[in-house]
């Protein structure tokens, strides 16, 4: 399903914690009614640790909004699920 990144990533929960790195699509706007949005993603993984550290843009909407394949690492505290 389209834009349903967030909702897999909140079912997983503290799965996430045995994960180093995370790349999913986002878009920096809400492209679809009540889709997450890049910066929604940032919020939510940031809860377990995750930052940002590749954004590589792969389509552009109107000249304005982008879609991007991110990919967040988590920083090692010895914490595994």
């Amino acid at each position: 399903m389209q834009g349903s990144e967030l909702m897999i990533l909140r079912g997983a929960g503290d799965l996430l914690k045995a994960f180093r790195y995370i790349k999913t699509e986002a878009a920096d706007f809400e492209a679809y009614r009540g889709g997450c949005t890049a910066a929604d993603l940032s919020a939510y993984l940031a809860q377990f640790g995750f930052h940002e550290i590749s954004r590589k843009e792969f389509a552009r909407k109107d000249n304005v909004d982008a879609y991007f394949d991110i990919t967040f690492e988590r920083e090692d505290k010895g914490e595994r699920a």
